[in-house]
């Protein structure tokens, strides 16, 4: 039997990782996976739960699944615990930078995705979705015997025992019962047992394939779509600081090119721009030589004439520009 191993943080590419995993076994294959992770990326996570869920291992070995890694194995029919070993729940984090409206859109989503990840604890556990909601909100460290407990796994072996299970080739047995694994489907897709098939390993069938593909499908579009969302804002917000330390005009801000730069690319772009430098408004409508020159009688149009490099002969013709607020460009160095 092959194993796949989650020995680190689940960090971006990690669902990629598994899919081609899954895509190497042949029909039919089982497979176990071991698990030693503080946790990681809600997203990469939850796909690979989703995929596993498709093709359930038949044993996970937990040493350590805290956060995502404990999700991830609730997925497997059999959950292996080493002793001494650990597993922590708790409620999904996200960091944006976004709006009032915005936030609320993306505390609906994480709101819901903290529902799903409720259902997939209690499918698998002893608890009420009410308990697991406690168990993530308090963050607590569950040890391997209070994890039994708590249904959240099925047995606890010695670690050399769990190292012979990964060496030998047998397969190890199937004590999850398909019937277990459909109820978990049901309260994850929020449908009646009736609606959802397994095969006798427990399987999902095609029609059950099609409505998870659905579901995730559905998910990772509301995620595709908060993601530009927090993208559109955070470029905003740039734009907006880099109009208010006069690194880019109006006109500028509006170009469509600087519209079409990721946030990185605009940051570093603004970063690289001179500073427009906005001066206090001033009427200089007959402004002499002599005013120009005695400083003390108008200093702030003296500043703003050097400044502007204004030749004083013709002080007098200068107006102010619409917008009330005469600009002059110096380089940032």
């Amino acid at each position: 039997m092959k194993w796949y191993r989650i020995l680190g943080a689940i960090a971006e590419g990690e669902a990629t990782k598994f899919a081609a995993f899954i895509e190497s076994l042949a029909a039919g294959e089982d497979y176990g996976v071991e698990i030693n992770s503080p946790g990681g990326s809600v997203s990469e996570g939850m796909y690979i739960h989703r995929k596993m869920l498709t093709r359930p291992p038949i044993t996970a070995l937990i040493h350590e699944a805290n956060s995502m890694a404990s999700l991830i194995a609730q997925a497997a029919k059999t959950r292996v615990m080493a002793e001494g070993g650990h597993m922590a729940l708790h409620n999904p984090h996200v960091t944006v930078n976004a709006s009032a409206k915005e936030l609320a859109e993306i505390g609906e989503y994480v709101g819901a995705l903290e529902q799903e990840m409720k259902a997939i604890y209690a499918g698998r556990s002893k608890n009420t979705q009410k308990n697991i909601g406690e168990l993530m909100a308090n963050q607590k460290n569950l040890s391997a015997v209070e994890a039994k407990e708590h249904g959240l796994i099925d047995e606890i072996r010695q670690p050399e025992k769990m190292a012979a299970m990964i060496s030998s080739p047998a397969t190890a047995t199937k004590q999850e019962s398909a019937m277990g694994f459909k109820q978990m489907l049901a309260k994850l897709l929020g449908l009646p047992e009736a609606s959802l098939a397994v095969n006798d390993k427990g399987e999902a069938t095609a029609e059950t394939q099609a409505l998870l593909d659905a579901k995730a499908a559905l998910l990772n579009q509301r995620e595709q779509e908060l993601n530009a969302a927090a993208s559109v804002q955070a470029k905003s917000s740039l734009i907006a600081q880099a109009l208010q330390a006069g690194r880019l005009t109006e006109a500028q801000s509006k170009l469509e090119a600087i519209q079409k730069l990721d946030v990185a690319a605009l940051k570093t772009l603004i970063e690289s721009m001179p500073v427009v430098v906005p001066l206090k408004p001033v009427d200089l409508t007959g402004l002499s030589v002599p005013s120009l020159n005695s400083v003390a009688s108008s200093p702030e149009a003296g500043k703003i004439l050097k400044a502007l490099r204004v030749d004083p002969a013709i002080a007098a013709k200068i107006t102010i520009p619409a917008d009330g607020v005469l600009r002059h460009v110096v380089t940032s160095n």
